[in-house]
């Protein structure tokens, strides 16, 4: 896939990619990273069983990191955003 100019490349994962070698990744020039690190309301939603690999996995290759929540509309937002915390 040809980057525009400028384009920096990068990748989504969660728990469905499973367990990432972030040192392939970086490898083969992705440069950043958001990693799922929860969903949901707590108790109702979930955790991402990955994320904390994910997010050590990045670090030490060396690519820049990011987490993200994934909201569900219906949930209330408050105890959505403590879920993430």
């Amino acid at each position: 896939m040809a980057f525009p100019t400028g384009a920096v490349p990068g990748i989504d994962v969660s728990h469905y990619q499973g367990s990432v070698d972030w040192a392939t990744v970086a490898g083969g020039g992705e440069r950043f990273g958001f990693a799922k690190a929860s969903e949901g309301v707590s108790g109702t939603g979930s955790s991402d069983p990955y994320f904390a690999d994910n997010w050590s996995g990045m670090r030490a290759a060396g690519i820049l990191r990011g987490a993200y929540h994934f909201y569900h509309p219906k949930d209330d937002p408050t105890a959505q955003a403590h879920n993430f915390s």
